[in-house]
């Protein structure tokens, strides 16, 4: 008399596998985009292209062929038993796939595990997709191994689940190799030459994430989120106005849970001409290296003041050393502002300045007012060399937000820098809205600048011209995300 198969340890291993969801996936398998995490105990290898060897394919052929030979005899034995064929089914359509797939390698084509990419052709890839998976394969065919050796008490079919195992492990190295280099079928990702036909924005040597050129061989973008111990350099001008900081502080607003925030201090009875402009008055901080071209996008709420007070919030770059490289007679002045007044919180102010003579305070800035109640625009012309001089240029009705700047709400604004251009833009409700774009390589800045974040005291308003005080509370620049994408 037989015994009870499902009372044995050997069994109870065997039935956890059962548990898994072995049926494959039915229909075409979509790429996978993004790393692959290694396995655990495994090192990450700088370049994983170079793992994609025919030995490596063809240790896992072998596996899967010694798993396929101990199914096939078991299925010979029990030519009646339906999980002796579903073992031999498994690991037969992963044999073939991954033969194929070593054949398309060599050929030129670009493996991965769920589709087939074929060498590019007039800047296209042309897509083969497949039914199932390696994986799905593998596992069906250890699944079916692993029941035919309770049913049937066969040391060949135990054999076979054992060795479809081991096939399944080498596969699965492969194939996050095979992620890790060929995701977007990117070849030459870490030759250190950037292939723009393949989609390359930047090739380091390596096929690293986190140094500044991804895996896929694109431009990562520099992010600092201002937590504590973050790599911001801080400048904070206090001498003068006593209390004012810069620091990170917890805020439930930000997406992170903190922000940095830039505080003066109130008090109503200073004196708030000895106590203006951003030279020496500014609570202030420097973010990051000097950068050039790229995309610099910021999330902020605006410190808030009464009407008849007035500050500054500045989001800006801002480099001059007093040279002028240009030849123009004016010190170079590369600085990109974004700027709200919070005792005329209605107005967003975008300036873009090329040149600042420190001796003789001429200069050249193109200048735009976006009444963001109204949806009014007002320029001054390109390269202008005073103040003032802004007329109407129409109307942006889709930026209109009556509320602005609502003080509990991050704002996500920020500007394109290019060699040519400069283009501001806002996101509101998930869509980007062009704010204004300055073309024109003579009207954009052309050296390096750091980012920049500052709140200052100006005594005067700047849309009306009226006077304006010292703000009696205090007041604060908070700042949840610095984002800059270098230009590729």
């Amino acid at each position: 008399m037989r015994h009870n198969p499902l009372s044995t340890p050997l069994t109870l291993a065997l039935l956890a596998l059962m548990a898994c969801d072995a049926t494959p996936t039915a229909g075409p398998r979509q790429p996978v985009r993004g790393p692959v995490a290694p396995r655990s105990g495994s090192t990450p290898l700088d370049n994983p292209c170079e793992a994609l060897t025919p030995e490596a394919f063809d240790e896992a052929i072998a596996a899967i062929d010694d798993a396929l030979a101990m199914a096939q005899v078991n299925l010979d034995l029990h030519p009646s038993a339906t999980y002796a064929s579903i073992s031999v089914t498994g690991f037969t359509g992963a044999r073939d796939l991954l033969a194929d797939q070593r054949d398309f390698l060599a050929n030129g084509g670009y493996f991965v595990p769920y589709v087939w990419y074929a060498s590019p052709a007039g800047g296209t890839y042309e897509i083969t997709s497949h039914p199932h998976n390696m994986p799905d394969w593998l596992h069906l065919g250890a699944y079916g191994a692993a029941i035919s050796a309770i049913y049937e008490e066969s040391n060949e079919a135990q054999a076979a689940m054992l060795l479809g195992n081991r096939a399944r492990e080498l596969a699965t190295v492969l194939g996050s190799n095979a992620l890790a280099c060929y995701v977007r079928g990117y070849v030459t990702c870490g030759d250190g030459v950037v292939d723009g036909g393949s989609g390359e924005t930047c090739d380091d040597g390596n096929t690293r994430d986190g140094d500044g050129c991804s895996m896929l061989c694109t431009i990562e973008p520099e992010v600092e989120e201002f937590t504590d111990g973050s790599g911001w350099s801080q400048v904070t001008k206090s001498a003068l106005i006593p209390g004012a900081t810069v620091a990170v502080e917890a805020d439930t607003a930000a997406a992170d849970g903190s922000a940095l925030a830039l505080r003066i201090p109130g008090d109503s009875n200073l004196d708030g001409s000895l106590y203006a402009g951003p030279g020496a008055h500014a609570a202030e901080a420097i973010v990051g290296e000097p950068g050039l071209y790229g995309r610099y996008e910021f999330k902020v709420r605006f410190a808030a003041c009464d009407p008849s007070e007035e500050l500054v919030n500045g989001i800006f770059t801002y480099f001059n050393d007093g040279t002028d490289l240009d030849g123009d007679d004016l010190d170079d002045n590369s600085e990109i502002d974004i700027e709200v007044l919070c005792g005329e919180p209605n107005y967003l102010s975008l300036t873009v300045w090329t040149d600042y003579d420190n001796a003789t305070e001429e200069f050249r800035k193109s200048t735009r007012v976006i009444d963001m109640h109204t949806g009014a625009l007002l320029d001054t012309a390109l390269g202008t060399d005073h103040y003032g001089g802004l007329s109407s240029a129409g109307s942006l009705p889709a930026i209109v937000q009556t509320d602005f700047p609502d003080p509990d709400v991050y704002y996500h604004l920020g500007f394109t820098w290019t060699a040519t251009s400069v283009t501001y833009f806002m996101v509101v409700d998930e869509v980007e809205i062009e704010l204004w774009t300055v073309s024109g390589a003579e009207y954009v800045p052309q050296r390096p600048a750091p980012v920049r974040l500052n709140l200052w005291h100006t005594t005067a308003h700047w849309m009306s011209g009226d006077p304006a005080d010292f703000p009696a509370s205090d007041a604060v620049l908070r700042v949840d995300s610095v984002v800059v994408t270098p230009e590729a």
